[in-house]
C-alpha cells in the first residue's frame, strides 16, 4: 500500500509548477529535486541559467513554510541559513512567487491578477 502525505512544501512546488504554466512558453525552466535534512523534508528549486538555489521545506517544530536561499552548489551554509524566510502554512502562493523571484531574479515575470 502507498501511503503519501503531502508536506506544505510538496504544495509549494505544485503553486510554482502552476505559476510557470500560466507564463506560456515564456517560462524560465526551474528543476525540483528532493531534499531531506534530518527531520527536514521538502525540495530544492534552481535553474540552469542563474546561480541562485532555494531550499523549501516545512520547518521542524511548526508547519511553517522555511526559504533558505542559497548561492552554493551544494548545501546551504550557516549565513545563508539565519537569513531564511518564513511563510505562514497557509502561504503557499507568497512562498511560490518568492522561490521564483530568487531563483529567476529580474527574469521571472509575474502572471497577472486572478491567474493560479
Amino acid at each position: 500500500m502507498l501511503v503519501r502525505t503531502y508536506t506544505t512544501a510538496a504544495i509549494v512546488e505544485k503553486v510554482i509548477e502552476s505559476l510557470l504554466g500560466s507564463l506560456g512558453s515564456d517560462a524560465a525552466e526551474v528543476y525540483s529535486t528532493p531534499y531531506q535534512n534530518g527531520r527536514e523534508r521538502g525540495f530544492v528549486f534552481s535553474s540552469a541559467f542563474f546561480g541562485k538555489r532555494v531550499f523549501v521545506a516545512e520547518c521542524r517544530n511548526s508547519d511553517t513554510i522555511q526559504c533558505v536561499v542559497s548561492a552554493n552548489d551544494s548545501m546551504f551554509n550557516e549565513e545563508e541559513y539565519k537569513a531564511a524566510r518564513y511563510f505562514r502554512y497557509d502561504e503557499h502562493y507568497k512562498a511560490a512567487k518568492f522561490v521564483l523571484a530568487s531563483v529567476l531574479g529580474k527574469n521571472w515575470q509575474k502572471p497577472k491578477k486572478g491567474v493560479a
